[in-house]
């Protein structure tokens, strides 16, 4: 019935169902990226939406690190840089002693940083400088325990004790921690000279363990030498073994005959007699040789008959008797007396000179046999000096076994004698390879505490327990914060995000504006309807949620307004027979409504209001029943729904919510579809799957859910700002909207739709 003439309104022809919408005309590519992208947008939602929790506990920690900085006592830091070189110089040149390798420099200079840090010097410290009897480093009620105390004041020193080598050097800072400057610089000083002592100490006992071990090793030496020497001797009395030659000449050579001068007396013997034997055969060969001669020649041409000088006078003589002879013989004839005589004298000269012929001819043939003798002679004797030397050989044997234990033995002597020259000469010339560079000078400034270290840290700290915070409190809230938490808890169907609005942003006025985030956000929720099923928007929808004031009235209104906007009769009736509201929205009474119709008291035509929303008509709840449930539960409601259906294309009832009461339930069995409205971050994962458990026990067909009051800012990390701006002037409104994050908004809401189917 019209308001203003009291008449019955008319209602509109019935018309056609909307039609769906095709792929071609969908474009989701712009949908955010959901891997690594929506990981850091949750984080970034979580971190909004706590950063007043993550920011107190960022406070808190800076001021705990302030009052650490003020409650701790200032320490201040001595410290002593020290030179430590690979090798010492070497004054006396020690063979074996101290060698340097240079590929074990890592090895040696951690060896000493450990050793400046160990136990042993640490003591030596605290009994240098009495340390056991400070009360800073000993409890006094402990310093009459003198082991304790010492051991008490040991730990301390090396808990306050730092070794930083520099880096590319042979330098090392050794740093000491006190809260006494004096005594920082003091125990820093203190530990370099002990270590610089200790080092010291430790060349000179590994030189005097050297000298003693070559000491004891002498020793033993010497009195195997002694022994070797007695045995040789005695082995050589006893086999009757004599050697000549200097005394002060030992080896012997490979054939086991004594080398150099030092021989045998039968090997010397040997030696004379073959030497001896080779000059006689020689002296025999020559003198056969000029025997031979002799003998062959008749003659005076050989060397003895020319060199003799009484032949030579007898040939002068002959010659000159020839001479004459031959003279007289023209005058006188051979027997004349002169001639005769002449040829007597001739005849006496040839026989002398035969006769002396003779005589050397048979010298030569003396001297052969000589010769021949004396080689016989010595041969023989040579074969008996070698079967005694044969003899001798066999003796010698073990004599020469005994004479190289005898060398061996004086070889090792010696060179025992050398070394302990050497080490003794080592240890009275030792060297340090460790020297002070910079001693410690008392500290002015402490090093602890660092106030901008302090305040980090406790920022720092405060900043990792507010995120554990916010993280920890974020998984204990089991509500429903995003889609993916509609889909993976609720596993229903997600049609839209819609953004929450500003707190002076009145709903339904944001709706007025079809450029606003609001009515862009369900016009997209709209479009995914139009893709739930296969005939487009269900003819009757029935809007519901959880719990109350969780924006199902809103999305009732939003939902009827879109799809009128398609130009298609829409029917929106307020179901919620116990707390109606929409009429306050429409400005309508609400004395007779959905009650009357259910109860049989008034007709449909009589109870539907026109709206100044073209196409959109209003039916109220009415007059609240005192059991709405009878009423709902009877069969006008499905008669109601089904004529309502045949004068409008889409009913929309804005129902009740599903906890608590048996409205709902019974409003989805009789509607063609249910859409459940989700507060985010407020309604309950395990509260809504129970709300899901009752309706679905009547068999209804929930088409998908909207969540509502969706912070878009915070959760996608403001890739969808929205702005309001209103301003009311009368009636005057405007509102101003980002086009790229409605047109984001709509791709994000469709594209879940697709990925989904």
């Amino acid at each position: 019935m019209d308001q203003k003439t009291g008449s019955v309104v008319a209602l509109p022809p019935p018309a056609q169902r909307l039609p769906t919408v095709n792929d071609e005309q969908l474009d989701w590519r712009d949908e955010p990226s959901l891997g690594f992208r929506s990981q850091v947008l949750f984080f970034w939602r979580i971190v909004s939406k706590w950063r007043w929790l993550i920011l107190a506990a960022v406070i808190a920690g800076l001021l705990a690190g302030v009052v650490m900085t003020l409650l701790t006592t200032p320490v201040y830091r001595g410290t002593t840089t020290l030179q430590i070189d690979r090798e010492a110089p070497q004054i006396v040149k020690v063979e074996g002693e101290q060698r340097t390798d240079p590929f074990e420099d890592t090895e040696f200079f951690g060896t000493q940083y450990a050793l400046l840090k160990s136990h042993s010097l640490a003591e030596r410290v605290v009994r240098d400088l009495d340390l056991a009897e400070d009360p800073a480093f000993v409890p006094r009620a402990w310093m009459s325990h003198r082991s304790a105390a010492v051991e008490t004041a040991t730990n301390r020193v090396r808990m306050n004790l730092h070794i930083a080598p520099v880096k590319l050097s042979k330098l090392v800072d050794v740093s000491y921690d006190s809260p006494n400057p004096v005594t920082a610089a003091k125990v820093a000083n203190t530990l370099a000279q002990a270590f610089i002592k200790s080092n010291l100490e430790h060349r000179y006992n590994a030189s005097k363990i050297a000298s003693d071990f070559l000491d004891g090793r002498i020793a033993q030496v010497r009195q195997k030498l002694e022994d070797s020497e007695r045995e040789l001797a005695a082995y050589a009395t006893s086999q009757q073994i004599i050697n000549v030659g200097s005394s002060g000449a030992t080896k012997t050579d490979p054939s086991g005959a004594p080398a150099g001068n030092v021989q045998s007396l039968t090997a010397a013997d040997l030696d004379s007699m073959n030497r001896a034997l080779a000059d006689a055969q020689q002296a025999r060969l020559l003198a056969e040789q000029r025997w031979r001669q002799a003998q062959s020649t008749n003659g005076l041409g050989l060397p003895e008959l020319q060199q003799s000088v009484t032949l030579q006078a007898l040939q002068e003589s002959r010659a000159a008797l020839a001479a004459d002879y031959q003279d007289k013989l023209k005058r006188f004839k051979p027997e004349y007396p002169d001639m005769v005589q002449l040829s007597a004298r001739i005849a006496e000269t040839d026989r002398q000179i035969a006769a002396i012929s003779g005589s050397i001819k048979d010298s030569l043939h003396a001297q052969y046999q000589i010769t021949l003798n004396n080689e016989n002679a010595l041969a023989a004797k040579v074969a008996g000096l070698k079967s005694a030397f044969l003899n001798l050989q066999n003796r010698t044997i073990q004599y020469n076994i005994i004479q190289r234990d005898v060398d061996t033995s004086r070889s090792f002597y010696e060179g025992l004698l050398e070394r302990e020259k050497e080490v003794a000469g080592a240890a009275a010339a030792t060297t340090n390879n460790i020297s002070v560079v910079d001693p410690a000078r008392v500290p002015h400034l402490p090093v602890k505490p660092v106030p901008a270290i302090n305040v980090i840290m406790g920022g720092s700290l405060g900043l990792l327990l507010g995120f554990a915070l916010a993280f920890g409190l974020e998984q204990l809230d089991q509500s429903i914060k995003t889609s993916d938490d509609v889909e993976s808890k609720l596993g229903l169907p997600m049609l839209g995000a819609i953004p929450k609005l500003a707190e002076d942003v009145v709903p339904f006025e944001a709706l007025s504006d079809p450029r606003s985030a609001l009515s862009e956000a369900y016009n997209s929720a709209r479009t995914a309807l139009q893709l739930s099923t296969a005939d487009g928007v269900p003819p009757s929808l029935f809007i519901t949620s959880t719990q109350p004031a969780e924006g199902k009235s809103t999305t009732s209104i939003a939902l009827a307004k879109s799809l009128a906007a398609l130009g298609h009769g829409v029917l929106l009736i307020d179901a919620d027979l116990r707390n109606p509201s929409l009429h306050r929205t429409f400005h309508f009474p609400n004395e007779s409504g959905l009650s009357s119709l259910l109860a049989g008291l008034s007709t449909l035509g009589a109870e539907i209001r026109p709206t100044s929303v073209e196409n959109l008509s209003f039916l109220p709840a009415g007059a609240v029943p005192p059991n709405p449930a009878e009423l709902l539960a009877g069969r006008r409601l499905q008669a109601t729904l089904a004529e309502a259906l045949t004068h409008f294309d889409h009913i929309v009832l804005d129902g009740p919510p599903i906890m608590g009461l048996a409205d709902a339930p019974l409003l989805a069995s009789v509607a063609d579809g249910t859409i459940l409205v989700v507060e985010a971050g407020e309604t309950g994962g395990q509260l809504a799957k129970t709300a899901l458990k009752r309706i679905n026990r009547v068999g209804v067909h929930i088409v998908g859910a909207l969540l509502t009051k969706f912070d878009f800012g915070s959760t996608f990390g403001g890739d969808y700002a929205y702005s309001y701006h209103y301003q009311y002037a009368g009636k005057y409104y405007s509102g101003s909207v980002q086009d790229e994050g409605r047109l984001k908004l709509l791709s994000y809401n469709i594209g879940k739709l697709f990925r989904r189917s």
